[in-house]
């Protein structure tokens, strides 16, 4: 048990690390006009999906509730308010922001609508829940 406890840890740095790493792909190919508006939606809404991965994974261990659907829900606001953070430290126009902050936030309610539906097998190995 203790070992399940302690593994919340590695999924904040798995998911500090896919911000971090994210934050820099996105400064670096936007500002040199690398990513047109539609590949920077994709880029938005698949890297926000991708640390929603660690960020469910990680607020399941923290275990702040027994509800798998709280822990969903969290995710989805917590992971809309991290990319309304990334696109606003990028100082991007209101109507740009609002364009990769929808890619975003789509991106982390796929990931969170997924985990509803995906085998208990593989979820129960996600969530850090012990089989039965």
């Amino acid at each position: 048990m203790p070992e399940l406890t302690r593994s919340w840890v590695k999924w904040l740095i798995f998911l500090l690390s896919a911000l971090a790493l994210m934050f820099t792909w996105h400064h670096w190919g936007m500002a040199r006009g690398l990513l047109p508006l539609a590949a920077a939606q994709a880029s938005y809404g698949v890297g926000f999906a991708f640390c929603a991965v660690f960020l469910l994974g990680f607020l399941a261990r923290l275990r702040v509730t027994s509800f798998p659907a709280v822990w969903r829900m969290l995710t989805v606001v917590l992971g809309a308010g991290l990319a309304a953070l990334e696109i606003s430290l990028h100082h991007y126009p209101g109507a740009l922001f609002l364009a990769l902050w929808a890619a975003a936030v789509i991106g982390i309610s796929v990931v969170s609508l997924a985990a509803r539906y995906l085998p208990s097998s593989f979820l129960n190995l996600w969530l850090g829940r012990a089989t039965t």
